[in-house]
């Protein structure tokens, strides 16, 4: 059941002596610890090379008070705005639209005036 499948010989040993060092340790009372760990490794998305050795887990760190809050979008995977690229077409038409062309007369106009 638990996780990661190190350290089983020292883990037994160890949750052996937790359930002999008080009446109140049973069975189901550590399962429910574990079953808060494993959905605690589920919320933080924790892959298996970073959750605890069984030895080490059962060793006390049972205990330990786990923050069961949503994990955070890391640094590098939020999701940044990106800004499209401009459509060059586009924009060449808006300006063409916006210029104000010269009539055919007017542009010969100019040419006798100033010479071909």
């Amino acid at each position: 059941m638990y996780p990661r499948k190190l350290g089983k010989k020292d883990a037994l040993r160890h949750y052996k002596n937790w359930r002999k060092s008080n009446k109140e340790n049973t069975y189901e009372l550590m399962l429910n610890k574990l079953n808060t760990y494993l959905k605690y490794l589920r919320i933080k998305h924790i892959p298996l090379e970073y959750t605890l050795h069984g030895s080490t887990w059962f060793n006390g760190r049972y205990d330990d008070e786990l923050d069961m809050a949503p994990a955070k979008p890391r640094f590098n995977q939020q999701v940044k705005p990106v800004r499209r690229a401009t459509n060059w077409d586009k924009v060449q038409q808006q300006q063409s639209q916006t210029t104000p062309q010269m009539t055919q007369e007017e542009r010969n106009a100019i040419f006798r005036e100033y010479g071909r």
